[in-house]
């Protein structure tokens, strides 16, 4: 269409469909305009009551929703819709009808809206016509687009076909950011019929755009960051920009002057250079731009610095979720003289992660580090923070994709999520101890990129202060060393035996009590007062503690009961938590006293129950009942040693 237009020859973000659409993508995300080459004619907006006049080249509104597509003035298209009406809903039976695009349709004309007003002038100007035959008065409004702005009208001053209006900023008010919609009305009698909504977003005339967030980790020597600069308006601008940090950081040059021609961007080089005794925290620059305007606009970035890392992996699965649920060893094993064993006899072990790779990547890499083709699998990273004295901080993550965090051996945070990793996504109020503190964070892979970031803030996301790098022990973590001793990659489970399953459940009337609970207390094991015997699980069938029922005893078993015994063997009084899941129902004795009693219907969610007890020394007999009214039917139970740090499971 329209081939003697010279404008369209290499027009790539709008197309025609048919002699009479007009589809004009929005390929930006968050905007609220477009500008539209309009061809010859006069084109009508789909969702809105506003039409162009073409050949022109004019800004639109965008809304998110509206529909990007313009219909030709005259054209009669065959539609699939609800008699009389517009929009509807597609069926079948319904016979098409012509839609026939007449001048009425659209009673505003060549809507010209500042979509982009500046602070400056503070100043929003709107201008339109009016079709000769409409008798209708058209009322404008404002409104700010936050919670409970009230909306102001707007006054509207007509000369001829031609209407215009303004609408100026109080002065007191900070309009930098903002965004304000403009609504216009017909009026005819107490008749309002809505015409056009646009929004309009304030902002700088001169704008400066910050550095990627990949490129502000701090690293020991000196590093450029770039900043962009653009000017909005079509009138040249000469600007001051000036840059200020704290104290851990210098920026040179303090100050730059550039002059940009109208509408012109232009990069900035600025060379950042990070004190060595700086402490673990934020740093950060504020850079102001000024012009013979006053001041134009202002950035602040934070500029992380990095930690000592080190990290462990890949430990795959056959979904990242269930590499997310499942606990590998590093979560009990940090040290330098360990290295992790799999089924193949391969081993992996905690390996340093070289800070001028961190700072250069800005996050920490899994995909670089073990290959960007491995996917569905953990990983693990580990530092170590020094404290001055108790204090409070946030601990600011971004993960891609789940992530579980350890402070201390005490799990503070936890998400299940399939995203691309930002700063600041999660944000963990802790209390850092004085001393030294051990972080661990766990982030798991589904497919795609896969890295962590990670920095530290005061509470409120100010400055940190009062700490500093406490992996003393770093050297020990030398890439390739020979491992003092191996370990299992995962939890060995413990000897299980079941018996079942047994067509009964408990009930509440009876206290939720079963005639064969009696066998907690038995004195011969495994316990004698229960009907049928007692099964072992070979452990092929108990990764990680886990009991499947319904792999064991098929998919068609309902409402029924299941009974399960272990041993926990310790050598001196210890203190243990026992984590437990199971769907449904559950209920624990320990040595015949019972610890738990949780016997409403569930889904199974690893450690659902925390149970903290006490062993003597010996051999300390577990008994577990599980019920099942229908649907899955599984159980886990891991028991941690709390006499040790970090807490480690007890396998026998």
């Amino acid at each position: 269409e329209f081939p003697e237009d010279q404008r369209f020859l290499r027009e790539e973000t709008q197309y025609m469909l048919g002699p009479d659409l007009l589809v004009t993508p929005v390929l930006e995300p968050g905007v609220k305009s477009r500008v539209v080459r309009f061809p010859a004619g006069i084109w009508h907006h789909l969702t809105q009551r506003v039409a162009y006049e073409g050949p022109s080249e004019q800004a639109v509104p965008m809304d998110l929703l509206d529909i990007p597509l313009f219909l030709r003035e005259g054209a009669a298209i065959p539609v699939h819709l609800d008699e009389g009406a517009e929009l509807g809903h597609w069926r079948a039976e319904m016979a098409f009808r012509t839609l026939v695009i007449d001048a009425e349709r659209s009673p505003i004309r060549n809507l010209d809206l500042s979509f982009y007003p500046d602070t400056q002038s503070r100043t929003v100007s709107v201008g339109f016509d009016v079709l000769p035959t409409w008798t209708s008065r058209v009322e404008a409004g404002w409104a700010i687009d936050e919670p409970g702005a009230r909306p102001e009208a707007g006054r509207l001053v007509q000369t001829g076909r031609r209407i215009t209006g303004t609408w100026q900023a109080a002065a007191d008010r900070d309009m930098d950011g903002k965004q304000q919609i403009l609504t216009l009305s017909s009026l005819s009698g107490s008749h309002r019929v809505p015409l056009v909504r646009a929004v309009v977003s304030w902002g700088s005339p001169v704008e400066l755009l910050p550095p990627d967030f990949r490129d502000l980790m701090l690293r020991d020597a000196p590093f450029e960051v770039t900043t962009t600069l653009v000017n909005h308006e079509p009138v040249e601008k000469k600007v001051q920009v000036s840059a200020a940090a704290t104290a851990g950081v210098k920026v040179s040059p303090a100050q730059q002057v550039i002059t940009l021609a109208g509408a012109q961007t232009q990069t900035i080089q600025w060379t950042v250079t990070r004190d060595p005794s700086a402490l673990i925290g934020d740093e950060r620059i504020r850079w102001v731009v000024k012009g013979g305007e006053g001041e134009y606009t202002r950035l602040v970035c934070t500029l992380p610095t990095p930690a000592t890392w080190v990290i462990t992996g890949p430990f795959p699965e056959k979904t990242g979720a269930i590499a997310h649920r499942t606990p590998y060893a590093p979560e009990w094993e940090y040290g330098p003289e360990v290295a992790f064993q799999f089924p193949d006899q391969s081993l992996t072990a905690w390996d340093p992660l070289p800070r001028e790779q961190l700072a250069e990547q800005g996050v920490i890499d899994f995909g670089a580090w073990y290959g960007p083709t491995t996917q569905h699998a953990s990983a693990y990273a580990l530092t170590r923070i020094r404290s001055d004295g108790n204090r409070m901080a946030e601990l600011r993550f971004g993960s891609d994709d789940s992530i579980k965090v350890w402070l201390n051996g005490e799990l503070i945070h936890e998400l299940i999520t399939n995203r691309a990793s930002r700063f600041d996504d999660d944000i963990v109020l802790a209390t850092l101890s004085n001393g030294v503190n051990t972080l661990l964070v766990k982030v798991s892979q589904n497919e795609g990129d896969w890295d962590m970031a990670f920095h530290v803030t005061a509470p409120g996301g100010g400055q940190a202060e009062g700490f500093s790098d406490g992996f003393d022990e770093i050297g020990a973590y030398v890439p390739g060393r020979e491992p003092e001793r191996t370990t299992s990659y995962r939890i060995q489970p413990l000897p299980w035996q079941i018996c079942g399953p047994i067509q009964d459940l408990p009930i509440e009337n009876l206290g939720w009590k079963m005639t064969w609970d009696r066998m907690a207390n038995d004195s011969a094991w495994p316990p004698t007062s229960i009907p049928g015997h007692w099964m072992p699980i070979g452990r092929e069938h108990l990764a990680d503690n886990l009991l499947d029922f319904e792999y064991l005893f098929g998919e068609k078993v309902t409402d029924a009961t299941v009974y399960a015994i272990t041993t926990l063997t310790v050598r001196k009084p210890t203190k243990v938590e026992l984590r437990s899941g199971s769907d449904d129902g559950l209920t624990l004795w320990l040595n015949g006293l019972k610890v738990l009693d949780a016997n409403t219907p569930r889904g199974f969610q690893p450690d659902d129950d925390i149970t903290r007890v006490s062993l003597p020394p010996g051999k300390n007999r577990l008994v577990a009942r599980i019920t099942q009214r229908q649907g899955d039917w599984k159980f886990q139970l891991n028991a941690l040693d709390q006499s040790v740090w970090p807490a480690r499971p007890i396998t026998e």
